[in-house]
Formats: structure tokens, sequence, C-alpha cells
């Protein structure tokens, strides 16, 4: 028509949606334009989860100057019910880490509990997961896996992240917590006064070794295999490893000051002597002297000799029990969410010369001589883990 209302032969339309947002929800098909009457295909599209979905959509006819308004009821699309469920009812949680990964499988049944052949939708519930991980479904549509990421910058990465994995198939939906852990082991070090490593393991330690009692959390999601620890620095250019002294270079030491300690000496030359005194009764011809001279012998080995192993107390037994107690000495699985604590021994002379002397007691340099303390372990059920790191 123009604008007297005459019908005008053989005019071209021009067909649009009013609103571009809404061209997600109608697409505007085959146009035929023809000398008695002008045709449009308009189809149903289903839109996009991040626009609302609207009652009706307004489509534009346009002839040079002229147009009209048509009103299209838009209907969304049923979505079929279904339920999600996770298989493994006894997983309560998913831990994962920057390069570590966790699965779990999903099952999902539509009506009368049947067992519906679909892939479903997965996602990171947050913003701030989704920086720090990346979701796939599997091909088998069952296998959801979370893979943890380092971001951008992986000196920034978070600590921690607690949100949920959510789960989707039609309008069936399911949601299982998600921890992300930066490390996956929490380590915390600390080096213990002299005062203390003497009273607990003798001089000779306190003179010779530094003593560092070590935190480990395992925060990896399984059973950690702890089988060393190191402490890494930097020396110019160049990363320099130190490994702790074993136990057995440890116990070495403790047994030797055992054999120079005072009391030990000071006991043998007693029972050295009672014998050596022994040997001289013989030369006495007066029988009173030699009766003197082995009372003598007698108090000398027996009364003075116990009376002092009573009073002067034999220290190396505990020492060593809390050695044994305290010390890593070989594998040790850590369960997982546990701590474990021990003490580890690095050799004063690897760190400071005998003329550093003042350096040697000044912990704030001892600290920056030892650097990051590396935990070497293997991850039960998640394949090795070359090292974990404290922060420095």
């Amino acid at each position: 028509m123009d604008g007297q209302g005459n019908r005008i032969r053989g005019a071209k339309v021009d067909w649009r949606v009013a609103d571009p947002n809404l061209e997600a929800f109608v697409y505007i098909g085959r146009v035929t334009n023809g000398d008695d009457a002008n045709s449009v295909e308009l189809l149903w599209r289903p839109g996009k989860a991040e626009i609302d979905t609207p009652d009706a959509v307004q489509v534009i006819a346009n002839v040079d100057s002229a147009l009209g308004v048509l009103t299209v009821n838009y209907k969304p699309a049923s979505t079929p019910t279904y339920k999600v469920s996770f298989d493994d009812k006894d997983k309560k949680e998913m831990r994962v880490g920057p390069g570590d990964s966790d699965s779990v499988k999903v099952t999902v049944k539509g009506n009368k509990e049947a067992v519906v052949d679909i892939k479903p939708s997965a996602e990171i519930a947050d913003e701030t997961g989704k920086q720090y991980t990346t979701v796939t479904v599997g091909s088998d549509k069952k296998t959801i896996t979370i893979v943890g990421l380092w971001g951008d910058d992986p000196s920034k990465a978070p600590t921690s992240i607690y949100t949920s994995l959510v789960v989707r198939a039609g309008n069936g939906v399911a949601t299982i917590p998600v921890v992300y852990k930066r490390d996956a082991a929490s380590i915390d070090w600390t080096i213990v006064p002299p005062r203390i490593v003497g009273d607990n393991y003798g001089r000779t330690i306190m003179k010779d070794y530094y003593c560092i009692e070590v935190t480990i959390q395992n925060n990896s999601g399984s059973d950690l295999a702890l089988a060393g620890l190191r402490f890494v620095t930097k020396e110019g250019e160049m990363e320099v490893g130190r490994p702790n002294t074993s136990y057995a270079i440890v116990h070495g030491s403790l047994a030797r000051r055992k054999l120079t300690h005072p009391r030990t000496m000071t006991l043998a030359i007693i029972d050295g002597l009672g014998s050596l005194m022994t040997g001289f009764n013989p030369f006495f011809h007066n029988t009173n002297h030699a009766k003197n001279f082995s009372q003598f012998i007698d108090i000398l080995s027996n009364p003075l000799a116990k009376g002092l192993d009573k009073a002067w107390k034999d220290a190396y037994p505990d020492e060593l029990s809390r050695l044994e107690q305290d010390v890593l000495h070989d594998d040790k699985i850590i369960p997982n969410a546990g701590t474990f604590k021990t003490r580890i021994f690095v050799p004063k002379r690897s760190l400071f010369t005998n003329k550093q002397e003042m350096e040697r007691e000044d912990f704030d340099k001892v600290r920056s001589k030892l650097g990051t303390l590396w935990v070497m372990g293997y991850k039960f059920q998640k394949g090795p883990i070359l090292g974990i790191g404290s922060r420095p």
C-alpha cells in the first residue's frame, strides 16, 4: 500500500525484528515478494540464557516509507523433566590444585527413573572459581573432570577457593562442593632455640646443628607419602638445594657424645683406677696396711662409683629416645587432611664458618641462608608430586 492506501504491485518488503536483542528468539526466514502478496517465514529460536524469555516479539515490515508491525506470540520450548545424581554417594567434595584433577560420575534419569542417554552441562558456580579451574564432560556423557589452574599470574593465585560444581540436564540440577587449594601441602617451620635443643638432645647437637621444627598439613585430597625434606635457596642466579641431615648422622653425633661425655669419662677413670690400684696390693708386706689399702680400693670402686652413677644421671637414653620419636626416619604416610610434625637438623658449618660466630646465632640470617623448605613426596591416587614448597 502507498500513503493513499493504494496497492503497490511488485513492491519489495524488508522484514526485521524490532528489538535486535530478541533476534535470538525469532529468525527472519525466506521472504517471498509477489504481485499479489508478500510473505515471510518466521522461525522459532531457543533464545539465550542471559536474556529473559519474552511473551511476544514484534516484527517490522517496511516498504519505502511505509511500515507495519506484526506481533508474534513467543512460546518457550518445553523442558523435559530430568533428575541428575552423582554415582559415588560417599564422595562429599571434589578437591583440586594447580595441575591437579578430580573426577566424578553422574547419571541422568527421566520418567519412571529410566536412565537417559544425554550429555549434561557442567560449570563452576562462581567467577573466581572459573578463573582457576576448567571443567570437561567426557565422551561417555557421565564423567565430569575438574582441572586446577594457576591462572594468568601464578603469584596471585588464591591460597584456597571454596565453590561448587553445578551439573544440569534439562531442568535437573545437581551440585557438589569443590575445594581449590593452591598448595597441596601447607608447610610451616621454625628454628628451635639452642637452649631447648640442648635440654632435649644434648650439648653436641646444640653446638653442631640447627634443629628445625616442621609442621605439614596435607591438603592434597588423598594420602601423601612423605619421602624427604630439603631447603632450596638462591645463590646468584642459581638455585642450590640443601637436604636436611639424615637421622643416622645425627644419631652418630649423639653416640659419639656418649663416649666422650664427662660423666662417661669420670666413671671410666674411677673404674680403671680401682682396677689399677688392686694390682699394687701384693707390694704391702704389712698386713694391716694391705687391709687398709684394699678397703680404700673397695670404697673407690663401689660406694663412690655407684653413688656418682646415681647422682649424675645418664641423659643419653632419654636424648636418644626423643631423637627416635621426633626425627623423620623413612617415608611417612600423611593421611588426607591430616597434620604431621617432625624435626630436622642442618649442620651449622654448612651455612657458616667457624669465624662467622655472630651470624651463626642470628636466626634472621639463618632463615635467609636456608631459603624455602620443600617437601618431596608422592600423592596416592593422583600421581607423583615433584615437590611442595613452603612460602618464604
